[in-house]
């Protein structure tokens, strides 16, 4: 089977459910038991939304991530997706189209259930603080941005180490922001 009539078959299987008669897999109608749907469902999803991420497709990227979420919220309880991280890209999603407005609620909302789920020293943490705070700053709202860049300074130089390359890209995030307050008063 080809990976453009597998994609097509995913694709099927999120938006009409684990029976479509008009297009079958492998040229055979295909029925799903629920449960193995609604895994489909979510690792076809997320591929999709990778995918479009990765070529820069960010309206086909939104797209994707918003049914992803709805998938998640309707409880596919089979889907090994972290909803936070599908809350995190989404927002990503959004940002890359310049829709701060939309996107901060899901960052706001990423954060909260990851700190929550898995504690405030999470690497997953770091990356919703940088891209939250990144978003804030590209709205030109430093003042928002600066605690959450210097949170993201110190949880990277927690799990990182001062010397490491991350910990050095969120002190350049930092310092860039700082400045950018500095200039302001």
């Amino acid at each position: 089977m080809s990976s453009a009539s597998r994609l097509l078959g995913i694709v099927s299987l999120a938006m009409f459910g684990a029976v479509h008669p008009g297009i079958a897999l492998a040229g055979q109608q295909t029925t799903l038991s629920p449960h193995a749907a609604q895994a489909v469902d979510c690792g076809g999803v997320q591929a999709e939304a990778d995918r479009a991420f990765a070529a820069t497709d960010y309206v086909r990227a939104a797209t994707a991530s918003s049914q992803l979420l709805e998938l998640l919220r309707a409880g596919k309880e089979t889907c090994s997706v972290d909803y936070a991280i599908a809350l995190n890209n989404h927002a990503l999603n959004l940002d890359k189209l310049r829709r701060g407005a939309e996107a901060e609620p899901f960052f706001i909302e990423a954060l909260e259930r990851k700190r929550a789920a898995d504690g405030a020293q999470h690497p997953d943490v770091l990356v919703i603080l940088h891209n939250y705070a990144l978003m804030l700053e590209g709205l030109g709202r430093y003042s928002q941005a600066e605690p959450l860049f210097r949170e993201e300074l110190q949880l990277s130089f927690a799990l990182n180490g001062p010397a490491s390359s991350d910990a050095l890209d969120s002190l350049s995030a930092y310092a860039v922001t700082l400045a950018q307050l500095v200039v302001r008063f």
